[in-house]
C-alpha cells in the first residue's frame, strides 16, 4: 500500500531499496551507484515491517508531462536517501515508487516517449536514472561527471 504522495508534504515509507508497484508487488534494488544498481527480475519478498524501520521522505520537485504523467521526487531525512514516484495521467496512486538509501536526492525528470530520465545528486555525486515504461520498469543508472 502506498502512502499519500503529494509534492508539498513529507511522508513515511518502510526502508527497503527497490521499486513498489501500485498492485502491491515489490522489486528489490541490489548494488550501489558506484558499481551497478539492478532491480530484481522477480517480485521480491519485502523485509518484515518491524525490521525495516521507516524513512521520512521530503518531496523536492514535481514535473508534469504533456500527456498528463506526473513525477514527484526528492530525498529523505538521512543523507543519500532518494525517492521517485511516477503517476499516470489522472491517477492519485503512483504507477511505481522507487526508494533507494544511496541514490542521493532526486532533483529533476525528463519525460520521454517510452519512459523517463531522472537526475539525482548531492555534490560531488550525480547520477542519471533511466526507466522504461515496462511494469516493473527496467532501470539503468549512470554516474555523471560533476
Amino acid at each position: 500500500m502506498f502512502p499519500r504522495i503529494v509534492a508539498t508534504e513529507s511522508f513515511e515509507l518502510p526502508v527497503a531499496n527497490g521499486v513498489r508497484l501500485k498492485d502491491g508487488r515489490w522489486f528489490a534494488l541490489h548494488g550501489s551507484p558506484f558499481d551497478q544498481l539492478q532491480l530484481a527480475d522477480q517480485d521480491s519478498l519485502p523485509p518484515p515491517c518491524d525490521d525495516a524501520g521507516m524513512a521520512t521522505l521530503y518531496p523536492g520537485f514535481e514535473a508534469r508531462a504533456a500527456d498528463g504523467r506526473i513525477a514527484i521526487g526528492g530525498g529523505g531525512a538521512f543523507e543519500a536517501e532518494g525517492f521517485l514516484a511516477l503517476f499516470d495521467a489522472g491517477m492519485q496512486t503512483p504507477r511505481w515508487l522507487l526508494y533507494c538509501d544511496c541514490a542521493e536526492i532526486f532533483v529533476s525528470v525528463i519525460f520521454e516517449a517510452r519512459g523517463i530520465v531522472a537526475i539525482s545528486e548531492d555534490p560531488p555525486y550525480r547520477y542519471r536514472w533511466t526507466f522504461d515504461d515496462a511494469m516493473p520498469p527496467s532501470l539503468r543508472v549512470e554516474r555523471i561527471a560533476p
